[in-house]
């Protein structure tokens, strides 16, 4: 969740703020409250964009990887999206090497068996 704001921020999106912290989102609910406002302003933030605003190139930092890197706004939006799927694996991975087989977490499945509709 943070880092979407994040990503949505740096393309001219309204500021996420300070970098999200576990102790804020003490229930599930708060986790869905806050989801819904963020995807409220990303739908909001991506209605106004043109074509042209997607092809914006743009300078930015991540200063936890100490990196500057100059990107397209369609481009980091497009890493916004698919950035969960990086995380999915690395739980998985370590699932693995702890011994434990989860389930397959690929979204067709979990579409297929009726999840999220």
């Amino acid at each position: 969740m943070s880092a979407e704001g994040e990503c949505l921020e740096r393309c001219g999106g309204p500021k996420r703020g300070a970098p999200l912290k576990p102790e804020e989102f003490p229930s599930l609910d708060a986790i869905i409250t806050y989801w819904a406002s963020q995807e409220t302003k990303l739908r909001t933030f991506l209605s106004g964009l043109s074509e042209d605003d997607l092809l914006r190139r743009f300078e930015f930092t991540v200063p936890i990887f100490s990196f500057a890197r100059v990107m397209a706004v369609g481009e980091v939006l497009h890493h916004a999206a698919i950035h969960s799927i990086h995380h999915r694996g690395q739980v998985v991975l370590l699932f693995r090497a702890l011994g434990h087989e989860p389930e397959n977490i690929d979204m067709l499945f979990y579409y297929a068996e009726g999840h999220g509709t």
